[in-house]
């Protein structure tokens, strides 16, 4: 009986620890993000700080139309989205929303989608109305000129090509709509 009870406490005690393992394995892997290295730190900024200016860019939108600092001519909203990134899909309707109410329409809104080829025709769909959309590989050139460090990232760009606003929050950003 003793050689009995000594086998199940054996087995008990190596579930446990292979379930503390499992939970730690677990824990670990939820604080990674979808997208690498590539996902901004919840501390860190997301993109270019308040009052910085945008780089230079030039790009075309899935419509064909060029996407360039010259455009940059009045109030913009840019979203930068990953396919990947589930904030990105979880927060996508509020960009739509918020796309949908600016002043000025679909010509100030920029909506960047950096994805491998054939990914991301979902989020295309969902912005196509709202915004002028650039699909394009990691490291492209709009990314680059945000200098964007995580997915979501979102910012309002004045006129003069300066950021005015930049979070992860699409809720801070300043309310710009139509009369």
């Amino acid at each position: 009986m003793s050689l009995h009870a000594a086998v199940t406490v054996t087995l008990a005690a190596v579930t446990l620890l292979n379930l503390l393992l499992i939970l730690g394995v677990v824990r670990r892997l939820r604080g990674q993000s979808p997208e690498g290295s590539h996902a901004a730190d919840e501390a860190g900024p997301v993109m270019l700080a308040d009052g910085e200016p945008v780089g230079s860019f030039a790009a075309t939108a899935t419509t064909g139309e060029v996407v360039d600092r010259e455009r940059l001519t009045g109030t913009t909203l840019v979203g930068f989205f990953s396919p990947g990134c589930t904030a990105c899909r979880d927060k996508l309707p509020d960009f739509v929303r918020r796309a949908a109410a600016m002043a000025g329409g679909r010509d100030r809104v920029i909506a960047s989608i950096t994805s491998r080829e054939g990914a991301g025709a979902s989020m295309v769909a969902a912005l196509e109305p709202v915004a002028l959309v650039v699909v394009e590989q990691q490291e492209n050139p709009v990314f680059i000129a945000f200098d964007v460090r995580g997915f979501p990232a979102y910012c309002l760009v004045d006129g003069d090509g300066r950021v005015q606003a930049s979070s992860r929050d699409l809720r801070t950003l300043p309310l710009l709509v139509t009369a």
